[in-house]
C-alpha cells in the first residue's frame, strides 16, 4: 500500500516534468532547448538524463499517464539525445582508468589553480573563510564526511581545502548546498557529532 502511494506521488511529479518539457521548452518543435544543431549544456541542465533514466527504468512510469503517445515531443527529445550520445561515444577515445596514485601524481603536477572564491558574509550559517568544518550528504552516504577549511561559501556551494590523504599537497573539494550539511568543528561537542 505504501509503495503504491509513493509510486503515485512519483508519477505525479514525473508528469509535471514531462508537461513542462512538452508544453513549454520543446513545444515549438525545436530539437534542442537552445534551437541548436546538437545538444548543449542547456539540454543537460534541463535534465535530459533524468527523463532518459525514467523512460529506461522498467516500471518507473505509469504508461497510462506517461508514454510516447502522451508525450511524443519529450520522448523524441530523449531519443535524439541517446543517438547524439551514442555518436559522441563512438568517436571518443576510451577513457583510461587511473589508480589513486596516478591521479594524485597528475594533480600534483597540474598548473591550474582556481581563483579564490568568496565567503558570503550574510550566509545564515555565519561561517567564515578558514573555519574548519565537516561536510556530508543528508540523503545517502551520511557516514562519509569530509573535513577541511572553508575557502568559498555561497548559496550554491561550499568549497573546502584540505591535505591529500598522504599530506603531499592541498586539494579543494566542492559540495552543493542542496542535500549536504555543513558543521563547524568547534561547535560540535568534543569535535564529534
Amino acid at each position: 500500500m505504501i509503495l503504491s502511494r509513493i509510486a503515485g506521488r512519483g508519477n505525479g511529479h514525473a508528469k509535471q516534468a514531462f508537461d513542462i518539457m512538452e508544453t513549454t521548452l520543446l513545444a515549438d518543435g525545436r530539437d534542442w532547448i537552445l534551437k541548436t544543431g546538437k545538444p548543449t549544456l542547456a539540454d543537460i541542465k534541463a535534465s535530459v538524463w533524468v527523463f532518459d533514466w525514467m523512460i529506461g527504468l522498467k516500471g518507473a512510469l505509469d504508461p497510462a499517464q506517461i508514454s510516447e503517445q502522451t508525450y511524443p515531443i519529450t520522448f523524441a527529445w530523449v531519443s535524439r539525445f541517446r543517438k547524439a550520445l551514442s555518436a559522441a561515444r563512438s568517436t571518443s577515445p576510451m577513457p583510461r582508468t587511473l589508480t589513486g596514485k596516478e591521479a594524485l601524481d597528475g594533480l600534483s603536477r597540474a598548473d591550474f589553480a582556481e581563483p579564490e572564491g568568496t565567503v558570503d558574509p550574510a550566509d545564515p550559517l555565519k561561517l567564515e573563510r578558514g573555519d574548519e568544518v565537516l561536510v556530508f550528504p543528508t540523503d545517502t552516504g551520511v557516514n562519509r564526511r569530509d573535513r577541511g577549511h572553508i575557502v568559498a561559501l555561497n548559496a550554491q556551494e561550499v568549497v573546502l581545502q584540505r591535505k591529500t590523504a598522504d599530506n603531499r599537497f592541498d586539494v579543494r573539494l566542492h559540495f552543493p548546498r542542496t542535500n549536504f550539511r555543513i558543521l563547524k568543528v568547534d561547535r560540535m561537542e568534543g569535535g564529534r557529532l
